[in-house]
This record gives C-alpha cells, sequence and structure tokens, in this order.
C-alpha cells in the first residue's frame, strides 16, 4: 500500500467508527434508531448499488479491449459507501446491546438500594420523599428514562425507557420487590415521566 493510501484508510475507518458508535449511542436500539438506519442505508444502497455495477461493467469491457480499466475514482467512492452502509447497519446491534446494558445496570442499582431505603425507613419511620439523580446514578436515571416515586408507606423504582416503542417498561416495589411490567399510562396517571 503507497503512503497517499493511508490517509484515506485511516478517514474510511474514523468513518465507520463515527458511523457505528454515534447511531448506537444516542440512538441505543430504539425504533427510531433502527428506522433512520434503515432508511439511510436504503437510500444510499441503491445509488451505491448502481454505481458499483455501472463501474464494474465499464471496467469489464474495457479490459476485454485490452484497455485502462480506469473508474477507479468512482470505484473507491462507492467502496467508501459500502463501507459507511456496513458501519451504520451494524450500530443498530450495538445499541440493543447498549439499552440492555443500560437497564441491567439500572436494575442492579435499584435492587442495591432497597436495603438503604429499608434502613432510612427503620431509622426514619418513613420512607425518603425524594432520591436525588447524581453522577454515579444509572444512566436510565439521569436521562429521565427511569425514576424513584414514594408511594404511600411504600416506594417504587420504574424504569421506562424511551427505546421501546410505547414506552413500556417494569418497575420494582418494597411491597413485593419483584420486577414487574409497567406501561407509560400506569405511571403517568400519578407522576408523568419527562420527555
Amino acid at each position: 500500500m503507497s503512503n497517499r493510501h493511508v490517509p484515506a484508510l485511516l478517514a474510511l475507518t474514523l468513518g465507520c467508527l463515527l458511523a457505528i458508535t454515534l447511531p448506537a449511542h444516542w440512538g441505543r436500539g430504539s425504533f427510531d434508531h433502527a428506522l433512520v438506519a434503515l432508511a439511510l442505508n436504503s437510500i444510499a444502497a441503491s445509488g451505491t448499488g448502481l454505481a458499483l455495477a455501472g463501474a464494474l461493467l465499464v471496467r469489464f469491457r474495457r479490459r476485454r479491449r485490452s484497455e485502462h480499466p480506469g473508474c477507479n475514482r468512482l470505484l473507491a467512492a462507492c467502496t467508501t459507501a459500502l463501507a459507511l452502509q456496513l458501519a451504520l447497519g451494524t450500530s443498530f446491534p450495538l445499541g440493543r446491546w447498549l439499552h440492555e446494558r443500560d437497564l441491567t445496570d439500572a436494575r442492579r442499582w435499584c435492587e442495591a438500594q432497597l436495603a438503604f431505603l429499608d434502613q432510612v425507613r427503620h431509622e426514619t419511620g418513613d420512607y425518603p420523599e425524594l432520591l436525588p439523580v447524581t453522577a454515579e446514578s444509572p444512566r436510565l436515571f439521569r436521562t429521565g428514562d427511569a425514576a424513584y416515586r414514594k408511594l404511600d408507606r411504600a416506594f417504587e423504582f420504574v424504569l421506562l425507557p424511551r427505546s421501546r416503542t410505547g414506552r413500556t417498561g417494569e418497575a420494582i416495589s418494597s411491597t413485593d420487590r419483584r420486577w414487574r411490567p409497567r406501561s407509560e399510562d400506569e405511571f403517568a396517571a400519578t407522576m408523568p415521566i419527562p420527555r
């Protein structure tokens, strides 16, 4: 590989990394993430496929006539577009994995708070009204996709991640201490989660 190809290869690698990580980080495998990735890939695939087929046909005909094949820049552009498309397609599974990791982190954190909240109730006679969100709180709490709320002589943690259609999630309460399905409609009646 010549030295003049190194910057192009580095730029392509960086572009692919950005096409994988940025949508995965922001979209988190949501329906919107899938829709945008599918739309962009469909639009790009049609143009790239036609250009690539045309370039390969021209090269094939020129080689049969023993001429210089040409179309190198077009082939390079098509290869770049295909690499970016593959990277964008890879961002969706990565986003789903990040989403599941967010849920797992939030569940573990909530379960770890149960003993602390029981101790607060034992010392004060009731559960706290608020549980402040800090930098150490799980991501879903920092983004507003999860919440703690005090109930009448009880409390619950609710996880309603935006990356799920219809914002269905789960909740754990101090009464049964088991994760149960919860929808946004059930939760919004008493405490809406910010959008």
